[in-house]
């Protein structure tokens, strides 16, 4: 049961309450920080029987968020905000830890004994044993829990050094927004929200994760509960696919099948620029010979040093793709004419009328080139890439 207000009851009334119409573990407490009354669960998490509890100040229990002089600093905050919800640990009478998420709000006095605090525990030892990292997150985007696990999930000695910091923060290194509406679209509990992300090291390298989201209400407070899960191997495992699927493993260029998935969103980007596409197709006719002669290693080195020569007479916005083993396509995208395209093909061919040098042999490579007419809005890719 949800518990909102409680100007209506008194201390008699509200020790009733608790009693009858709850099983959460809830106790009232003056602002002195003595316990007025507990109900059963109350006992069963902390360990002790009502008698040792109901008399005594918070700070004679081994609870850390309620001692050292922690307990003040969550008063302040309940009179001033009228809620404080934390993470609290300490050990029962057997030695036995716990861990508890705690929520302190105020009572409205309607009288001088009515004064005071009511505290609502939840046993977290369930998500403390979690498999993987797992967090609680408040609607300000601070972290009230983290089990072990995220110590190392983070990179962080502690797992309680985290308590307190955005989970959003934490969470991105290029991808805050979609961190945020992932989970706004679980605080709002209209589905469970699966995020993901990149969490960078201090070396340098990555990592990649998967969150999944969803909101867990304790006592009338909604908490979004995160569990982690990295998936870096797979990730990595996608990235050689795509790589192998879509570049040229020689040259690194994007191959023809990146050509074919993007060269109608470049034609559709061109036209809402008001600018053109020009498709320059490089043959180089001696390159099938040049491997029946020699190894492959050398045939390699071969294509590398002429792809470098082409990208000497590109701009930035010129894209170059290896569509076979001896062809070659640019697509060159801007304001030009066709005579900026015939001056481009000239110096294409310039630049192959010296040999080629490596260190075992010297090979003049003769190219062929042949341009497509300026591709104007609507042209079909189906029709320049057959």
């Amino acid at each position: 049961m949800a518990f909102q207000s409680y100007d209506h009851l008194d201390t008699l009334q509200l020790s009733r309450f608790l009693f009858e119409h709850t099983s959460e573990a809830m106790g009232i407490l003056t602002q002195d920080a003595v316990f007025v009354t507990v109900n059963q669960a109350f006992c069963q998490i902390v360990g002790l029987s009502m008698d040792e509890i109901i008399g005594r100040n918070v700070s004679e229990f081994p609870i850390s968020a309620f001692t050292q002089g922690r307990f003040d600093e969550v008063v302040n905050e309940v009179q001033h905000g009228g809620l404080w919800t934390g993470c609290v640990e300490g050990r029962r009478v057997d030695q036995r830890s716990f861990v508890l998420l705690a929520i302190v709000r105020a009572i409205t006095p309607h009288a001088k004994n009515t004064q005071g605090l009511i505290v609502s525990l939840w046993d977290l030892e369930s998500v403390d044993y979690l498999p993987g990292p797992v967090c609680l997150v408040d609607r300000d985007d601070k972290i009230v829990y983290a089990n072990a696990r995220c110590a190392l999930f983070w990179g962080v000695a502690d797992h309680r050094d985290l308590i307190g910091e955005s989970l959003v923060m934490l969470m991105t290194a290029d991808n805050e927004q979609h961190v945020r509406e992932r989970l706004e679209h679980a605080f709002s509990g209209r589905y469970n929200s699966m995020t993901e992300g990149v969490l960078r090291n201090q070396d340098g390298s990555v990592r990649y994760y998967e969150g999944v989201s969803f909101p867990i209400d304790f006592s009338g407070v909604r908490f979004v509960q995160v569990i982690f899960n990295e998936v870096t191997e797979r990730k990595l495992a996608e990235q050689a696919l795509t790589t192998m699927a879509y570049y040229d493993e020689v040259t690194k260029l994007p191959n023809r099948n990146q050509l074919r998935a993007q060269l109608r969103k470049m034609i559709q980007e061109a036209a809402r620029q008001q600018r053109k596409i020009a498709l320059f197709y490089l043959r180089f006719t001696g390159l099938s010979s040049f491997n029946n002669i020699y190894t492959t290693t050398e045939g390699n080195l071969l294509v590398q040093s002429a792809v470098q020569r082409v990208q000497r007479e590109l701009s930035e916005e010129d894209h170059l793709f290896r569509y076979t083993e001896q062809d070659f396509i640019v697509v060159v995208i801007g304001h030009h004419t066709a005579e900026q395209c015939i001056q481009k093909a000239q110096n294409l061919l310039l630049a192959f009328q010296t040999p080629i040098q490596s260190e075992e042999t010297t090979y003049l490579l003769q190219l062929d080139i042949g341009i497509n007419a300026l591709i104007e809005d609507g042209g079909d890719p189906k029709n320049c890439c057959t």
